[in-house]
């Protein structure tokens, strides 16, 4: 008989949002050590400007809401935010590593939206 076991740990890294707090991504990864499957948690896309130096599987956030009021062919509005507009919504790549930017299920200013329609993403790890 052979036994396979196999072991993952999972680090979940969490980042300050990056236009509201301080998002110190080398603070937050240094508790990050050994082999472990790496998740960063931010609120915008942002934050990957500070995690790009860091090694991570997966990047977790929203704040865009998909540009919350888009057309056909992209946003209209916007977020701040110097990456929302390269990462609007959905799935994305960075340095080997996925990035998801979530929609939402929120609002904003604006009490309607279009061709961003809100999303709930769940994740089997």
């Amino acid at each position: 008989m052979t036994v396979l076991i196999v072991l993952m740990v999972v680090v979940v890294v969490g980042l300050d949002d990056p236009w509201t707090g301080q998002c110190d991504a080398a603070a937050a990864f240094a508790q990050a050590n050994g082999e472990a499957v790496r998740i960063v948690l931010c609120h915008g896309p942002d934050g990957l400007h500070s995690s790009a130096a860091f090694d991570f599987n997966l990047f977790l956030c929203g704040h865009t809401h998909g540009g919350h009021v888009a057309t056909p062919w992209g946003p209209l509005f916007m977020p701040e935010g110097k990456l929302c507009r390269r990462y609007p919504g959905g799935f994305a790549r960075l340095n080997g590593a996925d990035v998801y930017v979530s929609r939402g299920i929120g609002g904003v200013e604006v009490p309607f939206r279009a061709w961003a329609p809100p999303d709930v993403l769940l994740i089997d790890i």
